[in-house]
């Protein structure tokens, strides 16, 4: 007959296992079989992380080498109540735990073991994942929303503060999007907001942050970028939209649908967050106010003016 301690590690709907001093796994109950596909015959014996498991966290970081929770509880004695990991199953497919894990004293049972505990929330975490996206994303162009915006700039303006590096901001405006609207409706105009949207997210760097600043507004946050940088970018970006071939683009003024956009840069420019956005939008301004389809940049003087060594490219 099985004792209570071996009916509850048997039966439990939570996978459980024992770990020894030498990171060798030496019990595993059916509930972790099938959490994880693999048989204890299998792995039993056998170093458990890195042979089988491959943790990692949400970084993506092993968790065998960060290290592991369960073998930080065996050093220190003590206990890892809860953390999140992702593991593979010996299919390959990897799913979200909730896992702790408690020291067993050697007085307990002749040597040390870690008894850990997992509990499997992959749906959970999906759905967080689910709300996150919403909360940082805007519905319709699929980029960053406004509240994303807002805080990865604090964030990179303190970054680039305390290591002394550039920081650059690119605003983007569709010309004449009113009168696009008010032409073909609004329902063809949100066909542009996605496909503007598209053509950023390619020309511009993984690094870079692209967000949606509001209606036909865009945005463009260039960690490490000096203003000279930066305003090439810009460019590159005025002539693409421009050579693009929207629907009824023959219908603007002009006869094709284009840009405005406006280059600032900390510290160069700016000195904070706030003043970063503003001196990024009076150069927006400016390059509307000079005839649109413009690159223009906010310089040390405190006047905005068209980016240097371009000459006429930068008006189009």
């Amino acid at each position: 007959m099985k004792s209570l301690q071996e009916a509850i590690f048997e039966y439990s709907p939570d996978g459980m296992f024992l770990v020894d001093e030498e990171e060798i796994l030496r019990a595993f109950n059916p509930a972790m079989e099938r959490l994880t596909g693999w048989k204890g015959g299998e792995v039993i014996g056998k170093k458990e992380c890195l042979a089988f498991f491959r943790c990692r966290n949400e970084e993506g970081e092993a968790v065998c080498f960060t290290p592991c929770p369960g073998h930080t509880a065996l050093k220190k004695g003590g206990k890892v109540s809860y953390r999140e990991l992702f593991l593979q199953t010996r299919e390959g497919k990897e799913i979200a735990v909730a896992a702790s894990y408690e020291f067993i004293p050697a007085s307990v049972s002749g040597r040390s073991y870690i008894l850990g505990i997992m509990k499997e929330i992959t749906e959970k975490k999906g759905k967080e994942r689910i709300l996150k996206a919403e909360a940082t994303t805007d519905g319709l162009t699929g980029l960053y929303n406004f509240r994303y915006f807002q805080k990865q700039l604090e964030f990179e303006i303190k970054r680039a503060q305390r290591y002394l590096h550039p920081l650059s901001l690119i605003m983007v405006d569709i010309d004449h999007f009113k009168h696009y609207n008010d032409c073909h409706g609004h329902p063809q105009g949100n066909v542009i907001l996605e496909r503007i949207p598209a053509l950023l997210k390619v020309y511009t760097r993984e690094t870079n942050h692209v967000a949606r600043y509001g209606g036909e507004e865009f945005v463009i946050l260039l960690p490490e970028t000096e203003a000279r940088i930066a305003a090439r970018a810009a460019v590159r970006i005025r002539r693409m939209i421009q050579k693009e071939p929207f629907p009824f683009q023959d219908k603007q003024p002009g006869g094709n649908l284009t840009a405005s956009l406006g280059v600032a840069s900390f510290p160069m420019d700016a000195s904070g967050a706030e003043d970063l956005v503003q001196c990024a939008d009076q150069a927006l301004y400016r390059a509307k106010a000079l005839g649109r389809n413009r690159v223009y940049w906010y310089g040390i003087s405190g006047c905005t003016w068209r980016y240097p060594r371009f000459g006429k490219e930068a008006a189009g």
